[in-house]
């Protein structure tokens, strides 16, 4: 190849190479994506991390903050609301909210951003019974954040007394996705149901 075509073929490369970097990390979306990432199977038999990863879209960087809430479900039965996590809208281009299975029966509780990683309080949850495995996370479809509350995401986790004998994957998206976190004839489906929600404020006191 002579230096012509290798230089040719390199100036393409970094422009290629620009290009993408600019649409993935410097260019806002048109409309704020929850990405989901699924890191744990029904055949597993351990558990492991999951994550919501969402990314902010231009009219949401209109706000100063958000402000990320968290309800807890056994069986259908509400157990509590966790204190709101507030990340500003200046450090949260994007974040992650995580349930972690580290111990057996132990989950913690985590929301992560390019700058820090803040928990709710308590940062876990102790259960009953051991975790058999986290079968799904499942969200609400493509969303931008507004005034009012918004469901971003749900989790749910069976443990090992239920194993997962009424645990398709399919079943429990339709299930929690008919549940919207108020059904409780659907919510008592799950073991333990955790339900994320996102409300844009205008600062990191008003909740």
């Amino acid at each position: 190849m002579s230096k012509k075509n290798i230089l040719i073929s390199t100036v393409v490369l970094f422009i290629a190479i620009g290009s993408l970097a600019y649409f993935m990390f410097i260019l806002p979306p048109k409309t704020s994506y929850i990405k989901m990432h699924k890191l744990a199977s029904t055949e597993e038999s351990s558990a492991h991390m999951m994550g919501f990863d969402y990314k902010l879209n231009k009219n949401d960087m209109t706000k100063k903050a958000i402000a990320l809430t968290l309800e807890h479900y056994t069986k259908g039965e509400y157990i509590k609301s966790f204190e709101p996590v507030i990340i500003t809208v200046s450090e949260a281009n994007y974040f992650t909210i995580s349930v972690s299975p580290v111990e057996k029966n132990r989950v913690y509780l985590s929301v992560r951003n390019q700058y820090t990683t803040s928990s709710w309080e308590p940062s876990f949850v102790e259960h009953k019974h051991q975790m058999a495995s986290m079968i799904d996370n499942v969200v609400t479809g493509k969303t931008s954040l507004s005034e009012k509350e918004v469901v971003i995401g749900y989790l749910n986790i069976v443990t090992s007394t239920q194993g997962m004998l009424d645990s398709s994957v399919d079943q429990n998206r339709k299930l929690v996705k008919e549940a919207d976190g108020k059904t409780k004839q659907s919510l008592a489906k799950f073991d333990e149901l955790y339900v994320f929600k996102a409300k844009l404020i205008d600062d990191k006191i008003n909740k």
